[in-house]
């Protein structure tokens, strides 16, 4: 390695750490990539690939990208299944002596994107663990991005089919399992290998009882169905250790694991979810024409990921049932509160996103103000649900009350923030002083320099004498070619232009070191007070998850209510006889896919006596179109 220069030996250190990953590795406004992660990246990227000298007659390949364009590279890069290693700069090149000081920042694997401008924002993005045992698979699934963790566990000679019903239902992007497992999920479901890479390392699983260590340290309250549950608790323990070996803080938002095999909700295996075209069409994979596309009238992304989940697991408690279609028939029949609550939900952000990021600290200042303007909503949502049932009034009241969060941002973040934290004009004028004060300095230095021009001129005569500014030189005083010889002895040169020169003073020179440093100083102070604010807002993190929970709630309900008014649906009554009586059943898919024809509307009743019916007809006489629509009411 002598051979190399000291930044490729240091490119090359993180790159040994880091071999089963895609190195970007920081230089200036670029990320730079070199060797086979440079060919690899070319090639998928549809890159330029050239080669950069590292030594005398050492050329390696390189390809490079813009930082500021990094995000659209990296979702292009994870959807083909690569993992990725960032290695920032951590000082200002301009103060560091010798070699710039950088450090891995961040390791993205597919299933641990937290951008919200990768992710598709009404789909979860799963990372999914899986513990097999003798006739048992424990599983858990975590999404980064919006702090949800479950676990649950399948036991007996049918665990096996279940286990991949719950694949499919979740579509994970990542998976931690062992080989066998891995290559039997992906056989049995479609999937390529280079769609979802294992997370390499059986090591990951540990035995039960210090696997239950691990998630007691973690969640001091688990739920009791979960305990007596092993292989759901290797497998979470496992999930929990591979995270935090990418990133120590990637779980400090992920406050509760939940059991999702829970009796109050109907499992669906793969076969009934793909026939009746919940989510997707079966013969092109498309959500146009799933059930969910002509059931989603959500406004924001947490209720339109809540509406896929209730879609996939339906309720099975009458009592809940009842709760819903009590919020469902309010707003259907108040069809004026439902249209004014469906205009404010239109204006609340990601909450759930907004709160994974404010917490691992990727949060920028217009996050910030999303977020304030998404809490400035909710006393506004309660007022317009204030006379709903029962069960809505439960909804509204358990809002977290946030205002002195909003209080908080409103006071110090500046309206027109820049997305960069880099950029300065943060904070809020009046909110600190020092950062008033070093703001003055900069804007009377817009005048120092007018005048010093004036003064200039009138010293010299010279009536075409300019003060200026760039990024390269600095301050500097610019004299045309033909006034040359009226230039003082105290003007130093500084550059020679084709018709000009450009010269320094002391005075000019004092001004330049004096504004740089209020500017440096301004930019750091600004910074510091952003950073004390996300943390402050981010210890509300558990109330912003719940306020999110609430939000995405209210929002499936309209939605549903939404459809009830759209398409004239009626609610249905249950009963305990075993009774099913449908008159004018439609199927709801079908019916809005019809141009030219009406769609037929057909009975059914069906009880304890009668619980067997035989359809025969043609072919193409609607038979299946039949099944399907008592299948979906």
């Amino acid at each position: 390695m002598n051979h190399h220069t000291p930044m490729m030996k240091q490119y090359l250190k993180f790159k040994k750490e880091h071999t089963d990953k895609i190195l970007f590795f920081r230089l200036g406004d670029f990320y730079e990539m070199f060797y086979d992660d440079a060919k690899i990246v070319a090639k998928e990227l549809n890159l330029t690939l050239t080669s950069k000298e590292v030594g005398k007659n050492n050329p390696v390949p390189l390809a490079g990208i813009p930082v500021h364009a990094a995000d659209s590279y990296l979702s292009k890069l994870l959807k083909k299944g690569y993992k990725i290693a960032i290695c920032d700069q951590v000082e200002d090149p301009a103060q560091s002596k010798g070699l710039v000081k950088r450090e891995i920042t961040r390791i993205i694997t597919p299933g641990t994107i937290t951008e919200t401008n990768i992710l598709d924002e009404k789909n979860n993005n799963f990372f999914m663990s899986i513990c097999t045992g003798e006739n048992a698979y424990g599983f858990a699934y975590v999404d980064i991005s919006t702090g949800e963790f479950y676990a649950g566990e399948y036991r007996g000679k049918a665990s096996l089919a279940k286990i991949k019903d719950e694949f499919y239902r979740l579509q994970p992007s990542e998976i931690l399992a062992d080989k066998k497992t891995y290559q039997l999920l992906y056989r049995e479901n479609g999937f390529s290998e280079n769609c979802i890479p294992p997370a390499e390392g059986e090591h990951f699983f540990h035995p039960y009882h210090p696997s239950l260590k691990i998630i007691s340290n973690k969640f001091p309250h688990i739920d009791q169905e979960l305990l007596g549950q092993q292989h759901a608790i290797i497998a979470a323990a496992a999930a929990l250790r591979y995270l935090t070996t990418l990133q120590k803080d990637y779980l400090s938002h992920i406050n509760k694991i939940t059991c999702c095999l829970d009796d109050s909700f109907m499992q669906l295996d793969n076969i009934t979810i793909r026939n009746l075209e919940l989510l997707v069409t079966i013969r092109e994979g498309k959500k146009s024409g799933g059930l969910l596309e002509i059931i989603d009238f959500t406004d924001t992304a947490m209720g339109g990921r809540m509406l896929k989940n209730w879609l996939v697991k339906p309720l099975t408690k009458l009592e809940l049932i009842q709760d819903r279609q009590s919020v469902i028939y309010f707003l259907k029949e108040n069809d004026d509160v439902l249209i004014s609550v469906k205009k404010i939900l239109q204006h609340i952000y990601d909450l759930e996103r907004l709160t994974t990021r404010l917490t691992l600290g990727h949060i920028n200042p217009r996050d910030l103000l999303a977020l304030r303007n998404s809490l400035q909503k909710i006393p506004l949502l309660k007022q317009k649900l204030a006379n709903g049932p029962k069960y809505l009034i439960s909804l509204i009241c358990s809002f977290p009350d946030l205002q002195e969060l909003v209080i908080l941002i409103d006071s110090a973040i500046n309206e027109d923030a820049p997305l960069s934290l880099k950029e300065g004009n943060i904070i809020k004028a009046g909110y600190d002083q020092e950062i008033d004060r070093l703001r003055e300095i900069r804007k009377k230095g817009k005048t120092w320099l007018l005048d010093l021009e004036q003064k200039e001129r009138g010293k010299t005569g010279i009536k075409s004498l300019k003060v200026s500014f760039n990024k390269v030189f600095g301050y500097y005083i610019e004299v045309t070619k033909p006034n040359l010889p009226q230039v003082p002895d105290y003007y130093i040169r500084k550059q020679t232009l084709v018709n000009a020169e450009r010269f320094i003073t002391e005075e000019l020179k004092n001004f330049e070191n004096e504004i740089f440093g209020a500017q440096e100083k301004l930019y750091q102070l600004e910074y510091n007070i952003f950073e004390k604010i996300r943390k402050k807002a981010a210890s509300y993190s558990a109330q912003l998850q719940q306020i999110a929970n609430i939000i995405a709630n209210i929002d499936c309900l309209c939605s549903l209510a939404m459809a009830a008014l759209r398409y004239n649906y009626c609610q249905p009554y249950f009963n305990k006889e075993g009774l099913i009586k449908i008159k004018q059943g439609r199927h709801p898919v079908v019916e809005q896919t019809l141009q030219a024809e009406r769609f037929i509307p057909n009975d059914l009743e069906m009880n304890n006596k009668n619980k067997i019916h035989i359809i025969t007809g043609p072919n193409m006489a609607g038979k299946s179109t039949y099944c399907r629509s008592i299948a979906l009411i």
